[in-house]
């Protein structure tokens, strides 16, 4: 049987880029904790080791043709033994995989279902079947001295694809949550976002077979690519949240925005912005100190999250402490029922008394008309009216503190 079609020089320059490849994405890893940078991260690592694997192998091959070791019975004992080693570590990593998910994504333990205990079975046969039949032979190649026989190691090669493909059709559903989590957030438009996902998820699925019966790496250069996107895309996930609250930061409510603008049939009068500045955050840092200015941004966030009322509630946190909330009205839900939302949950903090101060906050807010040309002057007029409520704001207390004295 031919352990390698492949032009073992080609596989190793493929194995070497593959190498290259996941170094940068280790190098460049993201620190986020996030489910889908701790999968990345696992996956990246267990994929250098296979690559790794492949890469020798391709050192083993191309040695036996310069060395003309490809009669030599040791060699060629030596040679099975790493291509056997170069499938387990695929095998494994396909059910490794599924079971990833399970936990980071599907939030529950791989065995916690019949058909999840059915799947850990399979796999524990399956790889008992490839190193059980590696060493059959193994065995039965070192009787007939390196003579080329039948042996039941090419019939569970011939279906090891089948065990593959069953731990990566199973993980479909979760595979697909871990796309929708990572690319909603993305500058991918959710029909390209759609376009990579199932490329990825088929081409999983596809990989094996034309792995196993080509002898090309279809499997590893897809996961090798799957792993560099993740990465790509997280990192720019990353620079358009704010540090600190989780919000998305000023250059992707632009960005957000502009989207809104290019497709001038999303934009109409249900289409508001709205304007949200902290009252006296200034003294909240200068009378308690940075660490309680940072309570009130972490509140107001997390007030803003549960005033919305649908997922189309964009919300920025825009520059210091002013935040920003794009919606799309409906009859039911306007952007009064956001602010009295927010208003409430508001009180509700400030009655729990987990700070020493009061939060309050001044909104202003504008609906879309057509007489704002661009981004920036619908931007613009929101802000304004946020800063006129505020300036009227404080000639209210102004007021009522000279009519008491």
């Amino acid at each position: 049987m031919a352990i390698i079609s492949v032009n073992p020089i080609c596989m190793l320059y493929f194995s070497i880029a593959v190498i290259f490849i996941l170094f940068v994405v280790i190098h460049n890893e993201n620190a986020s904790a996030t489910a889908s940078s701790k999968i990345n991260s696992i996956v990246t690592k267990f994929v250098m080791f296979q690559a790794l694997a492949v890469a020798l192998l391709a050192v083993i091959n191309i040695s036996g043709r310069l060395l003309y070791l490809n009669d030599e019975l040791w060699y060629i004992l030596f040679r099975l033994s790493w291509y056997t080693l170069v499938q387990v570590i695929s095998f494994v990593f396909a059910f490794y995989f599924y079971a990833l998910l399970k936990r980071y994504i599907g939030g529950k333990h791989f065995l916690s279902s019949p058909g999840r205990k059915f799947i850990f079975i399979s796999f524990v046969l399956g790889l008992a079947a490839t190193i059980v039949s590696g060493a059959l032979y193994g065995y039965d190649l070192y009787k007939a001295n390196g003579q080329d026989v039948e042996s039941i190691y090419e019939y569970v090669f011939r279906y090891l694809p089948l065990w593959k493909m069953m731990f990566y059709i199973a993980a479909i559903k979760d595979l697909d949550r871990f796309f929708d989590d990572l690319l909603k957030n993305s500058f991918v438009s959710p029909k390209l976002a759609r376009s990579v996902e199932w490329f990825f998820i088929v081409g999983l699925i596809v990989g094996v077979p034309l792995t196993n019966f080509t002898f090309l790496p279809f499997s590893l250069a897809i996961v090798t690519a799957l792993v560099f996107c993740v990465q790509l895309l997280s990192q720019e996930i990353a620079v358009s949240l704010d540090f600190l609250t989780g919000l998305n930061n000023r250059k992707e409510l632009m960005r957000y925005l502009s989207r809104l603008f290019e497709k001038k049939e999303d934009l109409d009068k249900n289409l508001s912005i709205i304007f949200i500045d902290i009252n006296d955050f200034k003294g909240v840092n200068d009378t308690y100190g940075h660490s309680q200015g940072d309570k009130a941004l972490l509140a107001l966030s997390s007030c803003l999250k549960k005033a919305a009322f649908s997922a189309n509630c964009f919300i920025c946190r825009y520059a210091g402490d002013e935040f920003t909330v794009v919606l799309r009205e409906s009859p039911d839900k306007t952007v009064e029922d956001y602010k009295q939302a927010l208003l409430q949950n508001l009180k509700e903090y400030n009655e729990s008394k987990k700070v020493e101060f009061e939060l309050s906050v001044s909104i202003g807010q504008v609906a879309y008309s057509e007489k704002y040309q661009n981004v920036n002057e619908f931007v613009k007029a929101a802000d304004q009216n946020m800063y006129e409520q505020k300036e009227a704001l404080k000639r209210s207390q102004s007021q009522t503190v000279d009519s008491r004295m």
